[in-house]
């Protein structure tokens, strides 16, 4: 697994009935939980609903890890998650 300075996660391809509570509680089941944040959308027809991802932050880079290996792929809310640090470049194809 990669690793990073900090132990930041993207979380992603959230659907939109998965809660920031759901996230929190949901990620907190690793050791280390700093941070959480619900990314939302700000303006726009969409403002105040949710953007379908968001940052969590452990204490160290290996608790980030764990929770990477366990959460990515996971299917929660019927689509499976796409979880990487936050600080890996990730490429899209079109």
């Amino acid at each position: 697994l990669a690793r990073c300075a900090v132990g930041r996660l993207y979380v992603g391809n959230l659907d939109k009935r998965v809660s920031e509570g759901n996230v929190l509680k949901m990620c907190a089941q690793f050791e280390g939980l700093k941070r959480c944040e619900y990314v939302w959308h700000t303006q726009g027809p969409l403002r105040g609903q949710p953007r379908g991802f968001a940052f969590v932050e452990y204490d160290t880079p290996e608790q980030a890890a764990k929770a990477q290996e366990a959460l990515n792929g996971k299917t929660v809310g019927g689509r499976p998650l796409v979880v990487h640090l936050a600080a890996d470049k990730v490429h899209l194809k079109n």
